[in-house]
């Protein structure tokens, strides 16, 4: 029979094994989505510095998705859509300002809302499965085109 201080070292083993993994995922996120192996100073401190901008980066990116969702339990995450996201946010923000569309506008702000998600994968947009996928394409035919929208431009941006 195990003594008590043989389960609770037994217990913290499992909890380091666990934990392990979680560590690999960050490394391997930081890695590939922010940009950790980037630096090419050799100089300690900047090395350093980079590390905890990537890790920060990492972090705050992670903690907005937890508020998205409105949740505090652990849940999928797919940082390559939110980087998607947010070079789309960044590019729209640059777009609006230099034509100078307001975003308080309501036709401005739907188109805003619409394009920031663009190519943004939700969760359950991505349980999909393959199957499903090819029965479509082969119901809507693969050459099928979708007719394209004319631009129509007008004085006023919010079309009044």
């Amino acid at each position: 029979m195990y003594s008590t201080d043989t389960k609770l070292d037994a217990m913290t083993l499992v909890a380091y094994y666990k934990s392990r993994f979680q560590i690999e995922f960050l490394f391997r996120d930081a890695k590939q989505h922010v940009g950790l192996t980037h630096c090419q100073s050799t100089r300690k401190e900047a090395i350093n510095l980079h590390v905890n901008a990537s890790m920060t980066a990492l972090n705050l990116l992670k903690i907005e998705d937890r508020n998205a969702k409105q949740t505090d339990e652990a849940t999928v995450i797919s940082i390559a859509s939110w980087k998607r996201r947010k070079f789309n946010q960044h590019l729209m923000d640059r777009l609006f300002d230099e034509l100078d569309l307001d975003l308080s506008c309501g036709k401005v702000a739907r188109i805003y809302e619409r394009y920031r998600d663009y190519g943004y994968m939700k969760l359950s947009e991505v349980l999909i499965t393959h199957k499903d996928f090819i029965f479509e394409k082969i119901r809507l035919g693969s050459t099928s085109k979708r007719p394209r929208k004319t631009y129509q431009p007008t004085s006023d941006p919010c079309g009044k």
